[in-house]
């Protein structure tokens, strides 16, 4: 039987077609905002069909679900660069609710993944009760996705009309609150899965030292024999040689000499009878304390008895943490103060190089701390070009091509490798594609392109605030620029080499399902 092809499943074709329909009405929504809209809700209500069709045609794929998930992702975030450009005093709210909304269900997924779950909507139901509910009652779920994408739809409409009904600002009203509490519920989710990472992290460290505790202990245990048989085959060889069989039968036969704690006694007393200073004695005892008794002596504490770690405080998390802090605080200068904006996001951008290298250092590397530079990374990207789609309006579908291919392009790949059982994104097949390979294996190579494409949207930015630049700068900004274009080659190439894998491993589970049926 010849392997299905996956990317023509039903639900996959309708997932195309939400991709499609997405992005017309991205590039419609300067000019033409009525059919933007049609187009941006006819896309949102396809999302209600594909998992239906996925169960009726029983083609439900790790690959549908992901395509599911990333469009609706990236839509909500070009709707959201396009409200920033109407309503520019709020763009640090919009770019707020973009990050929430990437790193809440990114994470979330990523964390369920881990665990084995076969979807992110597989939950613990003795976990959190918001979350629970939000997954197991469908018409809760679609009355917050739906009221969700509503209240920004009619923020895009709003703005538009010139004389709104009274009726649409109700209407705007009750879906502003769906809307808060939808992202109160990504708040939840970013929450939860951050301690379910952490968890699993202590967990995996604790495993680790248990089984270096007992490797420690049986290697203790090898080199005690190997002493003992050493000893035992140098006084053989010692008899042998002299032939002194009354020394010999004198060392294995005569009494023991006095023990530790005899011989310390009677030096105690001889000190006291010499006139010496009393020695120390236990607490309610009459005993001189001359040496540490067994429960003070410093020992190994075995792994299961030690504390469990705080991965939230880890040294290279710290760093993260300080790269968030930066990365705010450059966004929400860059409206009004350019340069400070600028260095506060280079600094941050500077600060991914040592986190990787203190995990290392200190051996405190943990899925957290990877997902949180990973986050770090895209969602500072991310906002740093909704300011630049401010800056060059004419350009803002570019910008938005640029989030979605980034975005998507990592996501995919990432979650590939998790469910293929990488412990890391990095890990990659040398055998495959050999732009990945360069690109993953080449230090120099993969820190040039991270720099270099961040470089180049900062240039944009500067240059706009620059009255007479400087013609290095321009020659700068051209040399940024193609390192900029590989790194989003290297982005589609992700996302394509991602979807293959993805479907390859749907085409290999669907064939094992059926031969055991």
């Amino acid at each position: 039987m010849e392997p299905e092809n996956v990317f023509l499943f039903v639900p996959n074709l309708i997932g195309y077609a939400r991709v499609v329909l997405a992005f017309l009405s991205f590039y419609l929504m300067p000019c033409c905002p009525w059919p933007a809209v049609v187009c941006y809700l006819l896309s949102a209500l396809l999302d209600a069909f594909d998992g239906h069709a996925a169960r009726a045609f029983n083609q439900s794929t790790k690959f549908g679900a992901m395509l599911d998930m990333l469009t609706d992702r990236c839509a909500t975030m070009c709707l959201l660069v396009n409200l920033s450009l109407l309503y520019p005093s709020y763009t640090f709210l919009f770019q707020l609710s973009m990050c929430l909304d990437i790193a809440s269900h990114w994470l979330h997924l990523h964390s369920s993944t881990i665990r084995g779950s076969t979807s992110h909507k597989s939950i613990d139901l003795s976990g959190n009760p918001i979350l629970r509910i939000y997954y197991t009652s469908k018409p809760v779920l679609f009355v917050m996705c739906a009221g969700n994408e509503l209240f920004f739809c009619l923020l895009y409409l709003l703005h538009h009309i010139e004389e709104p009904a009274a009726w649409l600002y109700w209407l705007q009203g009750v879906c502003a609150i769906i809307c808060l509490l939808k992202s109160a519920i990504s708040a939840v989710h970013l929450v939860t899965a951050s301690q379910n990472m952490a968890a699993m992290d202590v967990a995996e460290r604790e495993s680790a030292a248990k089984r270096h505790s007992h490797r420690s202990h049986r290697d203790r245990r090898v080199l005690t024999l190997f002493v003992v048989y050493l000893s035992m085959y140098l006084l053989i060889y010692l008899f042998c040689k002299t032939n002194n069989v009354k020394g010999f039968f004198f060392f294995f036969f005569s009494p023991p000499p006095p023990s530790l704690s005899e011989t310390s006694r009677a030096a105690a007393g001889a000190q006291v009878r010499g006139g010496g200073a009393e020695p120390r004695r236990c607490r309610g005892s009459s005993e001189p304390l001359l040496f540490l008794r067994s429960s003070d002596r410093p020992t190994d504490r075995p792994a299961e008895d030690m504390a469990p770690e705080n991965v939230f405080l880890f040294v290279p998390n710290l760093i993260g943490y300080a790269r968030i802090v930066l990365v705010l605080l450059s966004l929400y200068l860059l409206p009004c103060c350019p340069w400070p904006a600028v260095f506060c996001y280079m600094l941050s951008v500077l600060l991914d190089e040592f986190d990787g290298h203190a995990a290392r250092a200190f051996n405190q590397c943990t899925k957290f701390g990877a997902m949180l530079d990973m986050l770090t990374d895209r969602c500072a990207n991310m906002c740093l070009l909704v300011n630049l789609s401010q800056t060059y309006p004419p350009y803002t579908f570019l910008f938005q091509l640029s989030m979605c291919l980034d975005i998507a392009g990592h996501w995919m790949h990432l979650h590939s490798s998790t469910i293929r059982g990488s412990t890391s994104h990095k890990s990659i097949d040398l055998s495959g594609n050999p732009l990945l390979r360069i690109y993953y294996t080449s230090k120099p190579v993969l820190s040039i392109m991270c720099f270099g494409n961040e470089l180049f949207f900062c240039l944009l930015y500067l240059l706009h605030h620059i009255e007479e630049p400087a013609a290095w700068l321009y020659w700068l900004l051209g040399a940024s620029a193609i390192i900029c274009l590989l790194k989003s080659a290297i982005s589609a190439v992700h996302l394509v080499t991602a979807c293959q894998n993805m479907a390859a491993m749907d085409a290999a589970e669907r064939e094992s399902a059926a031969k055991r049926q």
